[in-house]
Protein backbone atom coordinates (compact mmCIF):
# COMPACT_ATOMS: atom_id res chain seq x y z
CA UNK A 1 0.00 0.00 0.00
CA UNK A 2 0.96 3.33 -0.75
CA UNK A 3 -0.30 7.14 -0.69
CA UNK A 4 -2.60 8.79 1.41
CA UNK A 5 -6.43 7.92 2.22
CA UNK A 6 -8.43 9.00 -0.44
CA UNK A 7 -11.62 10.99 0.96
CA UNK A 8 -14.42 13.12 -0.47
CA UNK A 9 -14.79 10.48 -3.12
CA UNK A 10 -18.47 10.71 -3.21
CA UNK A 11 -18.29 14.29 -3.54
CA UNK A 12 -16.71 14.17 -6.68
CA UNK A 13 -18.62 11.68 -8.45
CA UNK A 14 -22.37 14.14 -7.22
CA UNK A 15 -20.97 16.66 -9.38
CA UNK A 16 -20.17 14.57 -12.25
CA UNK A 17 -23.24 12.36 -12.07
CA UNK A 18 -27.45 13.51 -11.82
CA UNK A 19 -29.50 12.84 -9.16
CA UNK A 20 -33.20 11.24 -8.83
CA UNK A 21 -35.40 11.44 -5.80
CA UNK A 22 -36.13 8.20 -4.05
CA UNK A 23 -39.71 8.34 -2.56
CA UNK A 24 -38.66 6.24 0.36
CA UNK A 25 -38.80 8.13 3.48
CA UNK A 26 -36.56 7.06 6.76
CA UNK A 27 -37.85 8.32 10.61
CA UNK A 28 -35.29 9.18 12.53
CA UNK A 29 -35.07 7.38 15.93
CA UNK A 30 -32.47 6.19 18.31
CA UNK A 31 -30.69 3.23 17.57
CA UNK A 32 -27.47 1.91 19.51
CA UNK A 33 -24.47 0.69 17.78
CA UNK A 34 -22.47 -2.13 18.36
CA UNK A 35 -19.45 -1.04 16.55
CA UNK A 36 -17.39 1.67 15.18
CA UNK A 37 -16.44 1.28 11.55
CA UNK A 38 -12.17 1.28 11.52
CA UNK A 39 -10.32 3.96 9.74
CA UNK A 40 -9.39 4.25 5.84
CA UNK A 41 -6.59 2.89 4.80
CA UNK A 42 -4.43 4.08 2.43
CA UNK A 43 -4.50 4.34 -1.07
CA UNK A 44 -4.06 0.90 -2.32
CA UNK A 45 -2.40 -0.80 -5.32
CA UNK A 46 -1.99 -4.77 -5.14
CA UNK A 47 0.01 -6.60 -7.28
CA UNK A 48 -1.76 -8.67 -9.98
CA UNK A 49 0.00 -12.05 -9.41
CA UNK A 50 -2.48 -14.66 -11.65
CA UNK A 51 -4.59 -13.64 -14.75
CA UNK A 52 -7.04 -15.42 -16.49
CA UNK A 53 -8.48 -14.25 -20.41
CA UNK A 54 -9.82 -15.37 -23.40
CA UNK A 55 -8.61 -16.27 -26.90
CA UNK A 56 -9.80 -16.19 -30.05
CA UNK A 57 -8.44 -18.62 -32.67
CA UNK A 58 -9.52 -18.51 -36.16
CA UNK A 59 -8.86 -21.95 -38.14
CA UNK A 60 -7.88 -22.26 -41.57
CA UNK A 61 -10.94 -22.24 -44.21
CA UNK A 62 -13.16 -21.67 -41.28
CA UNK A 63 -12.58 -25.55 -40.34
CA UNK A 64 -14.20 -24.99 -36.72
CA UNK A 65 -13.83 -28.92 -35.95
CA UNK A 66 -10.05 -28.24 -36.19
CA UNK A 67 -10.12 -26.19 -33.52
CA UNK A 68 -11.04 -29.47 -31.18
CA UNK A 69 -7.74 -31.10 -31.90
CA UNK A 70 -5.14 -28.17 -30.40
CA UNK A 71 -3.37 -28.56 -27.36
CA UNK A 72 -1.54 -26.25 -25.26
CA UNK A 73 1.75 -27.28 -27.62
CA UNK A 74 0.10 -25.77 -30.48
CA UNK A 75 0.28 -21.77 -28.47
CA UNK A 76 2.65 -19.65 -27.62
CA UNK A 77 3.14 -17.11 -25.38
CA UNK A 78 5.57 -14.06 -24.70
CA UNK A 79 5.38 -12.35 -21.64
CA UNK A 80 7.81 -9.01 -21.82
CA UNK A 81 9.29 -9.84 -25.05
CA UNK A 82 10.60 -13.19 -23.55
CA UNK A 83 9.00 -16.74 -23.92
CA UNK A 84 6.35 -17.91 -21.23
CA UNK A 85 5.48 -21.38 -20.81
CA UNK A 86 4.01 -21.62 -17.49
CA UNK A 87 0.61 -21.25 -18.62
CA UNK A 88 -2.72 -23.30 -18.20
CA UNK A 89 -5.17 -23.99 -21.72
CA UNK A 90 -8.82 -25.07 -21.08
CA UNK A 91 -10.72 -24.92 -23.81
CA UNK A 92 -14.16 -22.69 -22.99
CA UNK A 93 -16.44 -25.45 -24.19
CA UNK A 94 -16.07 -29.05 -23.96
CA UNK A 95 -16.06 -31.48 -26.64
CA UNK A 96 -18.99 -33.45 -26.33
CA UNK A 97 -17.01 -37.01 -26.02
CA UNK A 98 -15.21 -35.22 -23.14
CA UNK A 99 -18.10 -33.74 -21.24
CA UNK A 100 -19.74 -37.36 -21.92
CA UNK A 101 -16.85 -38.84 -19.70
CA UNK A 102 -18.15 -36.64 -16.85
CA UNK A 103 -17.25 -33.98 -14.29
CA UNK A 104 -13.91 -35.70 -13.22
CA UNK A 105 -12.23 -35.39 -16.60
CA UNK A 106 -13.79 -32.27 -17.95
CA UNK A 107 -15.18 -29.21 -17.01
CA UNK A 108 -18.79 -28.81 -18.03
CA UNK A 109 -19.66 -26.12 -20.38
CA UNK A 110 -23.11 -24.82 -21.98
CA UNK A 111 -23.19 -25.89 -26.09
CA UNK A 112 -23.11 -22.67 -28.48
CA UNK A 113 -26.61 -22.46 -28.71
CA UNK A 114 -27.71 -22.12 -25.45
CA UNK A 115 -24.54 -19.81 -23.89
CA UNK A 116 -25.54 -16.65 -22.55
CA UNK A 117 -23.50 -14.03 -23.54
CA UNK A 118 -22.49 -10.85 -21.21
CA UNK A 119 -22.83 -7.85 -23.90
CA UNK A 120 -21.97 -4.05 -23.46
CA UNK A 121 -23.49 -1.42 -26.53
CA UNK A 122 -21.60 1.35 -27.01
CA UNK A 123 -23.27 3.96 -29.14
CA UNK A 124 -20.41 6.31 -29.89
CA UNK A 125 -21.99 10.04 -30.36
CA UNK A 126 -18.67 11.62 -31.27
CA UNK A 127 -19.22 9.27 -34.59
CA UNK A 128 -22.57 8.46 -34.94
CA UNK A 129 -23.70 12.47 -34.32
CA UNK A 130 -21.69 13.43 -37.69
CA UNK A 131 -23.55 11.84 -40.20
CA UNK A 132 -27.45 13.18 -39.91
CA UNK A 133 -30.04 10.64 -38.68
CA UNK A 134 -32.12 9.38 -41.93
CA UNK A 135 -33.15 5.84 -41.94
CA UNK A 136 -29.26 4.78 -43.74
CA UNK A 137 -27.14 6.58 -41.59
CA UNK A 138 -24.84 5.29 -39.17
CA UNK A 139 -27.05 6.59 -36.12
CA UNK A 140 -30.06 4.83 -37.44
CA UNK A 141 -28.57 1.48 -37.99
CA UNK A 142 -26.92 1.72 -34.43
CA UNK A 143 -30.38 1.80 -33.03
CA UNK A 144 -32.16 -0.75 -35.93
CA UNK A 145 -29.34 -3.25 -35.46
CA UNK A 146 -28.94 -3.12 -31.52
CA UNK A 147 -32.66 -3.56 -31.45
CA UNK A 148 -32.59 -6.16 -33.94
CA UNK A 149 -30.01 -8.27 -32.22
CA UNK A 150 -31.40 -8.38 -28.62
CA UNK A 151 -34.97 -9.64 -30.39
CA UNK A 152 -32.73 -12.32 -31.71
CA UNK A 153 -31.05 -12.89 -28.36
CA UNK A 154 -33.52 -12.70 -25.37
CA UNK A 155 -30.88 -15.00 -23.12
CA UNK A 156 -28.37 -12.83 -23.28
CA UNK A 157 -27.14 -9.95 -20.68
CA UNK A 158 -27.09 -6.23 -22.09
CA UNK A 159 -25.76 -3.00 -20.55
CA UNK A 160 -26.49 -0.04 -22.90
CA UNK A 161 -24.09 3.11 -22.80
CA UNK A 162 -23.37 6.82 -24.61
CA UNK A 163 -19.89 7.63 -25.21
CA UNK A 164 -20.40 11.50 -25.18
CA UNK A 165 -18.26 13.76 -22.79
CA UNK A 166 -18.87 11.17 -20.29
CA UNK A 167 -19.38 7.47 -20.10
CA UNK A 168 -23.33 7.19 -19.96
CA UNK A 169 -25.03 3.72 -18.75
CA UNK A 170 -28.44 3.35 -19.05
CA UNK A 171 -28.38 0.78 -16.91
CA UNK A 172 -26.68 -0.10 -13.75
CA UNK A 173 -26.13 -3.85 -14.28
CA UNK A 174 -26.52 -6.37 -16.84
CA UNK A 175 -30.72 -6.15 -17.92
CA UNK A 176 -32.36 -9.99 -19.88
CA UNK A 177 -33.60 -9.28 -23.15
CA UNK A 178 -36.71 -8.02 -22.93
CA UNK A 179 -35.82 -5.39 -20.24
CA UNK A 180 -32.78 -4.19 -22.37
CA UNK A 181 -35.27 -3.71 -25.36
CA UNK A 182 -37.17 -1.43 -22.94
CA UNK A 183 -34.24 0.81 -22.01
CA UNK A 184 -32.97 0.70 -25.66
CA UNK A 185 -37.12 2.04 -26.09
CA UNK A 186 -35.91 5.13 -23.71
CA UNK A 187 -32.69 5.62 -24.96
CA UNK A 188 -33.41 6.52 -28.30
CA UNK A 189 -36.21 8.25 -27.13
CA UNK A 190 -34.63 10.54 -25.02
CA UNK A 191 -31.88 10.84 -28.16
CA UNK A 192 -34.01 12.32 -30.44
CA UNK A 193 -35.73 14.58 -28.14
CA UNK A 194 -32.07 16.06 -26.42
CA UNK A 195 -29.91 15.23 -29.50
CA UNK A 196 -26.18 14.28 -28.89
CA UNK A 197 -25.28 16.89 -26.11
CA UNK A 198 -21.22 16.65 -26.69
CA UNK A 199 -19.62 19.82 -25.17
CA UNK A 200 -15.81 18.20 -26.73
CA UNK A 201 -14.61 21.08 -24.48
CA UNK A 202 -11.17 19.14 -25.67
CA UNK A 203 -9.89 19.42 -28.96
CA UNK A 204 -7.31 16.18 -28.13
CA UNK A 205 -10.42 14.51 -27.05
CA UNK A 206 -9.48 13.38 -24.14
CA UNK A 207 -13.03 13.55 -22.58
CA UNK A 208 -13.93 10.29 -25.21
CA UNK A 209 -10.47 8.70 -24.23
CA UNK A 210 -11.26 8.62 -20.55
CA UNK A 211 -14.76 7.92 -21.00
CA UNK A 212 -13.45 4.61 -23.03
CA UNK A 213 -11.13 3.77 -20.17
CA UNK A 214 -14.47 4.41 -17.43
CA UNK A 215 -16.35 2.28 -18.83
CA UNK A 216 -14.17 -0.75 -19.24
CA UNK A 217 -13.50 -0.44 -15.37
CA UNK A 218 -17.34 0.23 -14.66
CA UNK A 219 -18.29 -3.32 -16.34
CA UNK A 220 -15.70 -4.50 -14.57
CA UNK A 221 -17.21 -3.87 -11.30
CA UNK A 222 -20.52 -4.92 -12.69
CA UNK A 223 -19.36 -8.82 -13.48
CA UNK A 224 -15.99 -9.15 -12.39
CA UNK A 225 -15.05 -13.17 -13.32
CA UNK A 226 -16.54 -13.28 -16.70
CA UNK A 227 -15.34 -12.55 -19.84
CA UNK A 228 -18.24 -8.95 -21.62
CA UNK A 229 -17.90 -8.13 -25.06
CA UNK A 230 -18.16 -5.01 -25.35
CA UNK A 231 -19.45 -3.62 -28.93
CA UNK A 232 -18.13 -0.13 -30.17
CA UNK A 233 -21.19 1.17 -32.19
CA UNK A 234 -19.40 3.87 -34.79
CA UNK A 235 -17.49 4.51 -38.17
CA UNK A 236 -14.00 5.98 -37.15
CA UNK A 237 -12.27 7.03 -33.88
CA UNK A 238 -9.44 9.47 -33.52
CA UNK A 239 -7.76 8.65 -29.53
CA UNK A 240 -5.03 11.12 -30.95
CA UNK A 241 -2.84 9.94 -27.49
CA UNK A 242 0.25 8.21 -26.97
CA UNK A 243 -0.58 6.67 -23.97
CA UNK A 244 -4.46 5.98 -24.46
CA UNK A 245 -3.73 2.02 -25.56
CA UNK A 246 -1.72 0.97 -23.44
CA UNK A 247 -4.11 2.13 -20.29
CA UNK A 248 -6.18 -0.04 -22.77
CA UNK A 249 -4.59 -2.85 -23.03
CA UNK A 250 -4.05 -3.02 -19.25
CA UNK A 251 -7.83 -2.59 -18.65
CA UNK A 252 -9.42 -4.77 -20.44
CA UNK A 253 -7.50 -7.53 -19.33
CA UNK A 254 -7.81 -6.83 -15.52
CA UNK A 255 -11.15 -6.15 -16.09
CA UNK A 256 -11.96 -9.25 -18.57
CA UNK A 257 -13.27 -6.98 -21.04
CA UNK A 258 -13.27 -7.62 -24.91
CA UNK A 259 -13.02 -4.87 -27.37
CA UNK A 260 -15.16 -5.36 -30.49
CA UNK A 261 -15.85 -2.46 -32.94
CA UNK A 262 -18.57 -2.44 -35.43
CA UNK A 263 -18.37 -0.56 -38.76
CA UNK A 264 -21.81 1.58 -39.41
CA UNK A 265 -20.05 3.81 -42.42
CA UNK A 266 -18.41 0.68 -44.29
CA UNK A 267 -20.36 2.08 -47.80
CA UNK A 268 -19.97 5.33 -46.95
CA UNK A 269 -15.81 5.24 -47.38
CA UNK A 270 -13.05 2.79 -47.95
CA UNK A 271 -11.75 2.38 -44.83
CA UNK A 272 -12.29 3.07 -40.80
CA UNK A 273 -10.13 5.31 -38.98
CA UNK A 274 -8.58 3.95 -36.06
CA UNK A 275 -10.51 0.50 -35.31
CA UNK A 276 -8.68 -1.69 -35.72
CA UNK A 277 -6.07 -0.29 -33.31
CA UNK A 278 -8.81 0.28 -30.80
CA UNK A 279 -9.69 -3.20 -30.73
CA UNK A 280 -6.33 -4.85 -30.96
CA UNK A 281 -5.47 -3.02 -27.98
CA UNK A 282 -8.67 -4.05 -26.20
CA UNK A 283 -8.18 -7.94 -26.91
CA UNK A 284 -11.10 -7.64 -29.84
CA UNK A 285 -12.29 -7.87 -33.58
CA UNK A 286 -13.08 -5.22 -35.56
CA UNK A 287 -16.30 -5.60 -37.33
CA UNK A 288 -16.80 -4.55 -41.12
CA UNK A 289 -17.83 -4.68 -44.65
CA UNK A 290 -21.14 -5.08 -44.61
CA UNK A 291 -21.63 -6.84 -41.16
CA UNK A 292 -24.60 -5.85 -38.67
CA UNK A 293 -24.47 -6.68 -34.64
CA UNK A 294 -26.36 -9.88 -35.79
CA UNK A 295 -23.40 -10.91 -37.75
CA UNK A 296 -21.25 -10.17 -35.73
CA UNK A 297 -22.18 -11.75 -32.38
CA UNK A 298 -22.96 -14.90 -34.95
CA UNK A 299 -19.43 -14.81 -35.68
CA UNK A 300 -18.23 -14.74 -32.19
CA UNK A 301 -20.83 -17.63 -31.51
CA UNK A 302 -19.33 -20.00 -34.70
CA UNK A 303 -15.98 -19.41 -33.08
CA UNK A 304 -16.89 -20.58 -29.74
CA UNK A 305 -15.54 -23.83 -30.18
CA UNK A 306 -12.39 -22.23 -31.15
CA UNK A 307 -12.43 -20.06 -27.93
CA UNK A 308 -9.85 -20.95 -24.96
CA UNK A 309 -9.33 -19.49 -21.67
CA UNK A 310 -5.46 -19.42 -21.00
CA UNK A 311 -4.14 -18.92 -17.12
CA UNK A 312 -0.64 -17.72 -16.21
CA UNK A 313 0.98 -16.42 -12.56
CA UNK A 314 2.03 -13.07 -13.66
CA UNK A 315 5.92 -11.71 -12.71
CA UNK A 316 6.18 -9.53 -10.33
CA UNK A 317 5.81 -5.87 -12.10
CA UNK A 318 4.30 -2.61 -11.42
CA UNK A 319 3.22 -2.31 -15.07
CA UNK A 320 1.28 -4.29 -17.29
CA UNK A 321 4.22 -6.60 -19.72
CA UNK A 322 3.31 -6.71 -22.62
CA UNK A 323 1.26 -10.01 -24.26
CA UNK A 324 1.32 -11.83 -27.50
CA UNK A 325 -0.36 -14.89 -28.19
CA UNK A 326 0.53 -17.05 -31.37
CA UNK A 327 -0.08 -20.05 -32.87
CA UNK A 328 3.10 -22.64 -34.06
CA UNK A 329 0.82 -23.55 -37.03
CA UNK A 330 1.06 -20.23 -39.39
CA UNK A 331 -2.52 -21.12 -40.72
CA UNK A 332 -4.38 -20.66 -37.66
CA UNK A 333 -4.89 -17.39 -36.83
CA UNK A 334 -5.47 -15.73 -33.02
CA UNK A 335 -7.11 -13.01 -31.12
CA UNK A 336 -5.85 -12.56 -27.63
CA UNK A 337 -5.10 -9.25 -25.39
CA UNK A 338 -1.76 -7.65 -25.70
CA UNK A 339 -0.74 -7.29 -21.61
CA UNK A 340 -0.91 -8.52 -18.67
CA UNK A 341 0.01 -8.04 -14.92
CA UNK A 342 1.16 -4.78 -13.10
CA UNK A 343 -0.15 -3.29 -10.37
CA UNK A 344 -4.31 -2.86 -10.05
CA UNK A 345 -5.28 -0.11 -8.71
CA UNK A 346 -8.31 -1.02 -5.91
CA UNK A 347 -8.73 2.98 -5.54
CA UNK A 348 -10.22 3.69 -9.02
CA UNK A 349 -11.64 -0.44 -9.23
CA UNK A 350 -13.72 0.95 -6.38
CA UNK A 351 -14.73 4.55 -8.04
CA UNK A 352 -16.52 2.81 -10.56
CA UNK A 353 -18.07 0.13 -8.25
CA UNK A 354 -19.53 3.43 -6.88
CA UNK A 355 -20.57 4.80 -10.01
CA UNK A 356 -22.99 1.96 -10.42
CA UNK A 357 -24.09 2.19 -6.83
CA UNK A 358 -24.82 5.81 -7.51
CA UNK A 359 -27.31 5.00 -10.79
CA UNK A 360 -28.48 2.06 -9.40
CA UNK A 361 -28.11 1.54 -5.65
CA UNK A 362 -30.34 -1.58 -4.63
CA UNK A 363 -27.49 -4.32 -5.24
CA UNK A 364 -27.59 -7.18 -2.65
CA UNK A 365 -24.70 -9.65 -2.84
CA UNK A 366 -24.34 -12.10 0.30
CA UNK A 367 -25.58 -9.08 2.61
CA UNK A 368 -28.34 -6.25 2.34
CA UNK A 369 -27.30 -2.65 4.31
CA UNK A 370 -30.17 -0.23 6.28
CA UNK A 371 -28.43 2.81 6.78
CA UNK A 372 -30.39 5.09 9.42
CA UNK A 373 -29.41 9.18 10.93
CA UNK A 374 -29.56 8.83 14.43
CA UNK A 375 -30.41 12.18 16.27
CA UNK A 376 -27.50 12.90 18.52
CA UNK A 377 -27.97 16.74 19.97
CA UNK A 378 -29.26 20.06 19.06
CA UNK A 379 -27.13 23.69 18.80
CA UNK A 380 -28.61 27.09 18.14
CA UNK A 381 -28.50 26.70 14.01
CA UNK A 382 -27.41 23.16 13.76
CA UNK A 383 -28.34 19.29 14.69
CA UNK A 384 -25.89 16.22 14.92
CA UNK A 385 -26.29 12.98 13.91
CA UNK A 386 -24.50 10.17 13.45
CA UNK A 387 -24.50 7.74 10.31
CA UNK A 388 -24.92 3.90 11.06
CA UNK A 389 -25.53 0.79 9.07
CA UNK A 390 -26.97 -2.46 9.69
CA UNK A 391 -25.33 -5.02 7.70
CA UNK A 392 -27.55 -8.24 7.36
CA UNK A 393 -26.07 -11.95 6.06
CA UNK A 394 -28.30 -12.73 2.91
CA UNK A 395 -26.34 -15.08 1.42
CA UNK A 396 -23.27 -17.51 2.63
CA UNK A 397 -19.74 -16.74 3.30
CA UNK A 398 -16.70 -17.30 4.35
CA UNK A 399 -15.46 -14.32 6.85
CA UNK A 400 -11.83 -15.42 6.56
CA UNK A 401 -12.10 -15.53 3.02
CA UNK A 402 -14.11 -11.94 2.62
CA UNK A 403 -11.26 -10.40 4.91
CA UNK A 404 -12.26 -6.84 4.42
CA UNK A 405 -15.64 -5.59 3.58
CA UNK A 406 -14.97 -1.42 2.47
CA UNK A 407 -17.85 0.83 3.23
CA UNK A 408 -18.50 4.38 1.89
CA UNK A 409 -21.56 6.66 2.98
CA UNK A 410 -22.94 9.97 2.18
CA UNK A 411 -25.14 12.86 3.44
CA UNK A 412 -26.48 15.75 1.38
CA UNK A 413 -29.14 17.93 0.06
CA UNK A 414 -29.58 16.63 -3.14
CA UNK A 415 -30.73 19.86 -4.90
CA UNK A 416 -27.78 21.73 -3.62
CA UNK A 417 -24.69 18.77 -4.18
CA UNK A 418 -21.99 20.79 -4.71
CA UNK A 419 -22.51 23.28 -1.83
CA UNK A 420 -24.42 21.36 1.06
CA UNK A 421 -22.29 18.26 1.01
CA UNK A 422 -22.92 17.34 4.75
CA UNK A 423 -20.13 13.81 4.73
CA UNK A 424 -18.88 12.02 2.84
CA UNK A 425 -16.79 8.65 3.99
CA UNK A 426 -15.00 6.90 2.04
CA UNK A 427 -13.27 3.45 2.68
CA UNK A 428 -13.87 2.84 6.13
CA UNK A 429 -13.53 -1.04 6.80
CA UNK A 430 -15.50 -3.78 8.58
CA UNK A 431 -13.07 -6.66 9.79
CA UNK A 432 -12.33 -9.34 11.51
CA UNK A 433 -15.48 -9.93 15.01
CA UNK A 434 -17.32 -7.46 12.90
CA UNK A 435 -17.49 -10.04 10.20
CA UNK A 436 -17.81 -13.17 12.32
CA UNK A 437 -21.03 -10.98 13.82
CA UNK A 438 -22.24 -10.63 10.76
CA UNK A 439 -21.93 -14.33 9.50
CA UNK A 440 -23.12 -15.89 12.89
CA UNK A 441 -25.87 -13.78 13.98
CA UNK A 442 -27.46 -12.82 10.65
CA UNK A 443 -27.27 -8.91 11.01
CA UNK A 444 -24.75 -5.92 12.66
CA UNK A 445 -25.39 -2.47 13.52
CA UNK A 446 -22.02 -0.27 12.52
CA UNK A 447 -21.72 3.09 13.18
CA UNK A 448 -19.30 5.63 11.11
CA UNK A 449 -17.20 7.84 13.55
CA UNK A 450 -17.63 10.98 12.55
CA UNK A 451 -20.66 12.88 13.35
CA UNK A 452 -22.58 15.02 11.12
CA UNK A 453 -23.39 18.24 11.31
CA UNK A 454 -26.81 19.48 9.50
CA UNK A 455 -28.10 22.89 9.53
CA UNK A 456 -31.62 23.84 10.97
CA UNK A 457 -32.81 25.23 7.61
CA UNK A 458 -32.52 21.20 6.11
CA UNK A 459 -36.11 20.03 6.16
CA UNK A 460 -34.69 16.52 4.47
CA UNK A 461 -31.32 14.81 3.16
CA UNK A 462 -30.49 12.41 0.99
CA UNK A 463 -28.00 9.61 2.45
CA UNK A 464 -26.15 6.27 0.52
CA UNK A 465 -24.19 3.49 1.55
CA UNK A 466 -22.05 1.24 -0.01
CA UNK A 467 -20.23 -2.00 1.02
CA UNK A 468 -17.99 -3.76 -1.37
CA UNK A 469 -15.95 -6.65 -0.71
CA UNK A 470 -12.86 -7.43 -2.97
CA UNK A 471 -14.05 -8.83 -6.65
CA UNK A 472 -11.41 -11.39 -7.06
CA UNK A 473 -13.79 -13.13 -4.11
CA UNK A 474 -15.29 -16.35 -4.73
CA UNK A 475 -18.22 -15.12 -2.96
CA UNK A 476 -19.36 -11.86 -3.62
CA UNK A 477 -20.14 -9.43 -1.12
CA UNK A 478 -21.42 -6.09 -2.22
CA UNK A 479 -24.59 -3.87 -1.35
CA UNK A 480 -25.60 -0.86 -1.84
CA UNK A 481 -28.79 1.88 -0.55
CA UNK A 482 -29.96 5.43 -1.17
CA UNK A 483 -32.81 6.86 0.89
CA UNK A 484 -34.39 10.30 1.85
CA UNK A 485 -34.76 11.46 5.21
CA UNK A 486 -37.35 13.23 6.79
CA UNK A 487 -35.96 15.98 9.37
CA UNK A 488 -37.46 17.06 12.55
CA UNK A 489 -38.52 20.94 12.43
Amino acid sequence: MRGRPKRRKIFIMLRALGWSALALLLPVVGVGAEETLQAPGLRERVKVERTQFEVIVWPPKNDVAACGSLTKADFELSLARKPFVDFELDPLEVPPEAAAQGPSDALAMPAPATASRSVALLFDWWALGRQGDDEYSPYTRAFKQSRAYIEEHPSDRYVILALGDDATFRSATFQSGPDALATLDRFEADTRATGFLIRGEHLDRRSWRGAVLEAVMRLGAMEPRETKDLFVLTTDVYPQSDVFHDDLRKLTTQNKVRVNTLDLAWDIRLLPEGLFALSEAGGGIVFTDSATLTTAIQTLDRLRPCTFRITLNVPDSKRALPLSVTMTDARFRVTAPEAAGGLFDVDAAEDAELKNDFEDPTTELGVRITPQLVLLSRGERSAKYALTLRVEKTGDFDPEEVSTLRVYGAVWNKLKPDTAMYADYSAFRITGDGLRKIAESGGEIFRFPDPVNIPDRERSVSVIVSVHGSRDLLSRVSASRRIEVSLPE
